[in-house]
């Protein structure tokens, strides 16, 4: 059976594998050009029956990168650092909270 691979679509892009079901249901092997011990889990996850539901997933993977990287560069552009002689006796956290030295959250 052809599969086509969205797991790795942020760094190698979604591909094409030859596979064959495993006995687990949801579990492909990866039998291209003979490779053997390779495996991929949870189709519509990291495997797909069609390139289109694949790509589907490469997209919405992508879409959710960005939003990740947007709320990081937002956590850095609202944190601020401490004056020199300021109070170190407590860390102040890059959403604002503080937290007490050597205590938790």
């Amino acid at each position: 059976m052809k599969a086509w691979i969205s797991k790795y679509a942020l760094t190698k892009g979604v591909f094409q594998i030859d596979a064959r079901e495993t006995q687990q249901s949801s579990m492909i092997a990866d039998v291209t050009n003979g490779r053997s011990g390779i495996y991929y889990h949870r189709e519509g996850r990291d495997w797909h029956r069609t390139e289109e539901m694949a790509l589907a997933k490469a997209e919405a993977m992508r879409r959710a990168r960005i939003a990740s990287l947007k709320k990081q560069v937002r956590k850095l552009e609202d944190s601020r650092f401490l004056k020199a002689g300021a109070d170190f006796t407590k860390y102040v956290l890059l959403d604002g909270s503080v937290l007490p030295k050597g205590g938790s959250r």
